[in-house]
């Protein structure tokens, strides 16, 4: 996981160093310089020196004409980069933040269900408990004779009334208290 972000960061960091060597560029006389010295080399290379001096001089002059188009183009590029770098960067911000909102979401899904698990674990050991000490309470009332075991001719207990422990509660408790005076 923080390989990725690590990955993440680099290529921001990257991109912002594209952008700022781009800047630098457009700032520097002496790009500007070699570019246009490249092109107009490169451009009266290409005049045929057999040529018709008119002829020549005319070339020259287109030459001459097109430095200034040739200098904002050099311009616009950059910005066109720029931007496009930009823009890019833009892009990977956001996976950045939606990565850290995924990782977000994942931590706090993981502590919530350590959180329900941790309830859980505990409802089960309450529940346990609470099975312990009614057992413990059934035990105290068999010894005491507080509660005893139905008869088979008895009348049933009425409608909605809790009928108190088990038979099997009962029996288990009988059990244990026989087996504790032996």
């Amino acid at each position: 996981m923080k390989t990725f972000t690590n990955d993440i960061e680099k290529t921001i960091n990257a991109i912002k160093k594209q952008i700022q060597e781009e800047n630098s560029k457009i700032l520097t006389p002496s790009f500007h310089s070699s570019r246009l010295q490249e092109a107009l080399q490169t451009s009266v290379g290409g005049i045929s020196k057999d040529a018709d001096p008119k002829e020549v001089i005319q070339q020259l002059l287109n030459i001459i004409n097109q430095v200034p188009s040739f200098a904002g183009a050099t311009i616009s590029e950059a910005l066109t980069r720029i931007s496009t770098r930009r823009t890019e960067l833009q892009v990977w911000v956001n996976v950045r933040a939606q990565y850290e909102n995924y990782l977000a979401e994942r931590e706090e899904e993981q502590r919530q269900a350590a959180q329900i698990a941790a309830e859980q674990a505990q409802q089960a050991i309450d529940q346990e408990l609470s099975l312990a000490a009614r057992a413990e309470r059934v035990l105290d009332d068999v010894a005491n004779g507080k509660v005893k075991e139905r008869e088979v001719g008895e009348r049933p207990r009425d409608l909605g009334t809790h009928p108190g422990p088990t038979v099997r509660e009962l029996r288990a408790a009988k059990a244990k208290l026989k087996q504790s005076s032996s």
